[in-house]
């Protein structure tokens, strides 16, 4: 059996996979940009917390 694709009917495939392709992308997008601002803000609070501790350290000396 042979499948045959006229011109519309490629092009219409084409966008598709190319639509396809643009949604996961932007979707992996959004997850590792979420997965960045969690790590900044984890990394900032760990700083502060560190910061803090070396200020009760020198008011303790």
């Amino acid at each position: 059996m042979k499948v045959i694709l006229t011109v519309p009917e490629f092009i219409g495939f084409s966008l598709a996979i190319a639509f396809l392709i643009v949604l996961a992308s932007s979707i992996l997008y959004m997850d590792i940009s979420k997965w960045v601002a969690k790590r900044k803000l984890n990394d900032q609070t760990a700083l502060e917390i560190s910061q803090e501790e070396k200020e009760l350290e020198l008011l303790r000396n």
